[in-house]
């Protein structure tokens, strides 16, 4: 069963579809067809965002980013997801269970641990997490906004913000993009 949402303020608008067999092609067209939905749901409803649910997998456009993006841009879904605070006001709110924990970040910038350790570490906080929840709690956190995962890392920089997407990607088929 495939199930297309979007919220409008504070209510949750949602279509049954036929159950189909989607293959990649299908997977490709659907994806295309709800950044076209998304675009012209965005431009003449004012509405921030859809999800596709198929076979209990989402589909819905996250981002992640650093902070310094804030400084040029606007971004109302901006989650922080790094231990310390951001000094930007845009960034109202946090999801401290996605920041890696002080020890392993500590041990990292001291080098008493390599990037391969600092990741089976982080992986193993993580696996604590059930990514069904976060990724429910984000979209709520956001209040129908497009969630963006940001941290003070920049972009080409080795980031568990691209640890904390690619978890979400193989759990739940969510689309992230940087």
């Amino acid at each position: 069963m495939i199930l297309l949402s979007t919220r409008i303020h504070s209510s949750l608008i949602s279509l049954s579809l036929v159950s189909i067999f989607i293959n990649k092609f299908i997977k490709k067209f659907l994806i295309l067809l709800l950044k076209y939905l998304n675009y012209i749901i965005n431009k003449y409803f004012s509405l921030n965002y859809i999800i596709i649910q198929a076979n209990n997998k989402y589909y819905i456009f996250i981002k992640t980013a650093n902070f310094n993006i804030l400084k040029k841009n606007e971004v109302h879904g901006a989650i922080s997801i790094a231990l310390f605070p951001s000094k930007f006001n845009d960034v109202k709110f946090e999801y401290k269970a996605l920041a890696p924990n002080y020890k392993i970040l500590d041990n990292l910038k001291n080098k008493k641990i390599n990037q391969e350790k600092f990741i089976q570490l982080y992986k193993e906080q993580l696996s604590e997490l059930n990514p069904k929840n976060v990724f429910e709690h984000l979209i709520i956190l956001t209040g129908g906004f497009e969630p963006v995962l940001m941290c003070h890392c920049a972009k080409i920089k080795f980031c568990h913000r691209h640890l904390v997407a690619d978890w979400l990607e193989k759990h739940l088929e969510v689309d992230i993009k940087e």
